[in-house]
């Protein structure tokens, strides 16, 4: 009958002709066995690196669970948690509408933080959280009466206690922080006020009229030291409306922030001019780049913004209308100043 083909349980007369080229059935076996092994065995090679990144990367790892409370029962409690800021070194600050503010450092260790029920987070790392206090206050009636920011920076001690530090400095509102703190940056620090302009007299022949001033616009920025002093960088002073003071203030609004502590920001200014018939208050929207040592400088002329791609000390990216293309701004290192824009266009 001849010899059988131990691959294939035939005749080597009917079995793959490339099998009968080897000196024996039991050498074309092992021969066989021998390339599919390498054959894995390549395959197995090549595919390492990705099965290490997706076991390393795509991976939930469980840090731990632990139960957190409030002194009172409150049903609304732990039903509106979310996450209003992050630290780059895996710490969070979570927000609860019921006025709680949760802090997870790296390790999933959480504590509450006391008395935040008119507070918001403004940065978060392991080491400590800063905290506005009196974000949410409701005891203003009128922006007149609105109170002076508040802060707190809490820490923990070698226990893993927490304690706090009262952080004093001047303006009635808080600029916004960025989402992500990076915690070996400095916590810098912008506030905005509007100060009553008052009014304004002007001569028309032999008579005299009085019209509403414009109001006044202080922009502080500050950098936060590890006693919890703060240092005042630079003071930002322009006119806005007659109507701003006795409204809702200034309405600066934060359109980015960089990570080392620079930030771009938009308002409204006025200005008066005065003609033979009267007073004509004109409003402009303007817009300014602070850099992390609270140095600014007015990115004019600038007719919209869309879209805030990138902001630090010496570069600025704007899409300036959707779909338009980006504009590329630059501060010189040496002089400080403003060069001229880049147009950078996107297929």
């Amino acid at each position: 009958m001849g010899n059988r083909c131990p691959c294939l349980g035939v005749n080597y007369p009917r079995c793959y002709p490339s099998h009968s080229n080897f000196l024996t059935p039991h050498m074309n076996y092992r021969s066989f066995l021998r390339n599919q092994a390498a054959v894995c065995a390549t395959l197995f090679i090549a595919l390492l690196p990705q099965m290490a990144g997706a076991q390393l990367f795509n991976n939930a790892h469980f840090l731990n669970d632990q139960e957190v409370t409030i002194p009172v029962n409150f049903s609304p409690f732990g039903n509106s948690l979310e996450v209003s800021k992050f630290g780059d070194d895996g710490s969070s600050a979570v927000t609860d509408l019921s006025g709680v503010i949760l802090w997870i450092d790296a390790d999933g260790v959480t504590r509450r933080l006391p008395d935040t029920e008119l507070a918001v987070p403004l940065y978060v790392t392991n080491s400590e959280v800063l905290v506005w206090n009196n974000r949410y206050t409701s005891e203003a009636q009128t922006y007149a009466d609105q109170p002076v920011v508040s802060l707190t920076l809490y820490r923990t001690n070698a226990a893993g206690d927490i304690f706090n530090t009262s952080v004093d400095l001047a303006g009635k509102e808080i600029l916004g922080t960025p989402q992500i703190t990076t915690s070996t940056g400095s916590l810098t620090l912008a506030t905005s006020e509007a100060i009553d302009g008052g009014t304004v007299n002007f001569a028309n022949g032999d008579l005299i009229f009085t019209a509403p001033n414009v109001d006044q616009l202080l922009i502080k920025f500050y950098r936060v030291t590890f006693s919890g002093v703060v240092q005042l960088l630079e003071t930002f002073g322009d006119s806005l409306p007659s109507s701003a003071f006795n409204s809702a203030g200034p309405d600066v609004e934060t359109l980015g922030n960089g990570s080392d502590g620079s930030a771009f920001y938009r308002y409204t200014s006025a200005g008066l001019v005065f003609t033979d018939t009267g007073i004509i208050e004109e409003e402009s929207e303007k817009f300014i780049w602070v850099n992390s040592l609270g140095v600014t400088r007015e990115v004019a002329p600038l007719a919209d913004v869309s879209k805030v791609v990138s902001v630090t000390d010496n570069q600025l990216v704007l899409e300036e209308t959707a779909g338009g293309g980006l504009t590329d701004f630059r501060r010189d290192e040496f002089t400080d100043q403003l060069g001229v824009p880049t147009a950078i266009a996107i297929d």
